[in-house]
């Protein structure tokens, strides 16, 4: 996964130097990685995609990532006793994952069986805008557009 720029760049860069079968085939690779990408998982304790902005919530987060365009989904639990107020669950670590800016405040839930909370998607991370039970939620947020 790469941004626009990165992208290019090593395209360019193969193109540019020596132009041989191994050098067309690292190219032809990194057009194929881009096209179908391996998702990257990131959570609480892991942090490398993320940074954690509360110890009341626990993450696990799953994100496929194909040109511009992301698929979040994952699992979020609240472990106090209590309901959380709005907050933010994580922010971004990695600017790769970031939506960009004017794409801004993607609502959605995410749901168990006998409950649901709202989410935003920000380029901040994402954070809580309802309160929270104490129990787990999942949400699968199919597509935004990321940073180039």
């Amino acid at each position: 996964m790469a941004t626009k720029t990165n992208f290019l760049s090593t395209i360019n860069g193969f193109i540019t130097a020596l132009i041989t079968q191994a050098k067309v085939r690292s190219a032809f690779s990194t057009v194929s990685d881009e096209l179908y990408p391996t998702s990257v998982i990131d959570t609480q304790v892991t942090e490398t995609y993320t940074n954690k902005s509360s110890t009341n919530i626990t993450y696990s987060i799953r994100i496929v990532k194909s040109g511009n365009i992301a698929h979040i989904s994952g699992q979020i639990t609240n472990v106090t006793g209590v309901f959380l107020n709005p907050q933010y669950i994580f922010t971004w670590k990695d600017t790769e994952f970031r939506p960009k800016s004017i794409v801004n405040n993607l609502l959605f839930k995410a749901e168990n069986s006998t409950s649901s909370v709202r989410l935003n998607l920000t380029d901040a991370g994402i954070q809580i805008v309802t309160q929270m039970a104490n129990q787990g939620f999942s949400f699968d947020f199919k597509t935004y557009i990321t940073k180039d």
